[in-house]
C-alpha cells in the first residue's frame, strides 16, 4: 500500500469524520485507508489495472471520467481529493 504518504496524512487533517470524499485518480483506493470508517469514499480512475486492484482490495473505485461523473453527482461530496494526477495530464 502507500505507507508513509505524507500528502495523505496532511490531507486527512481537513476531512471531518462524516464527510463524503471523492478521490479523483484514486488508483487502487489507498487514500480511503487514511479516512474514518464513517467517511463515505468514492474513487475514480481510468486505469483498468487500478480498478482491478481496487476491487480486489474492496475499494469503491469507478472507471468514469470526472466530467461524466460530475454531471450526475453535483454537490454530493464534501471533499474532493486529487493526488499525483496533474502531472499526467497533457496540454
Amino acid at each position: 500500500l502507500h505507507e508513509g504518504k505524507t500528502e495523505y496524512d496532511y490531507s486527512r487533517k481537513f476531512i471531518e469524520e462524516d464527510d463524503r470524499v471523492l478521490d479523483i485518480g484514486a488508483g487502487r483506493g489507498a487514500f480511503r485507508h487514511y479516512l474514518s470508517e464513517k467517511n463515505y469514499y468514492q474513487g475514480l480512475d481510468l486505469s483498468s489495472k487500478a480498478i482491478e486492484l481496487a476491487k480486489k482490495d474492496g475499494a469503491n473505485v469507478l472507471p468514469i471520467p470526472i466530467e461524466e461523473f460530475s454531471e450526475e453527482n453535483k454537490e454530493r461530496f464534501d471533499v474532493v481529493s486529487i493526488f499525483q494526477v496533474i502531472e499526467h495530464i497533457s496540454s
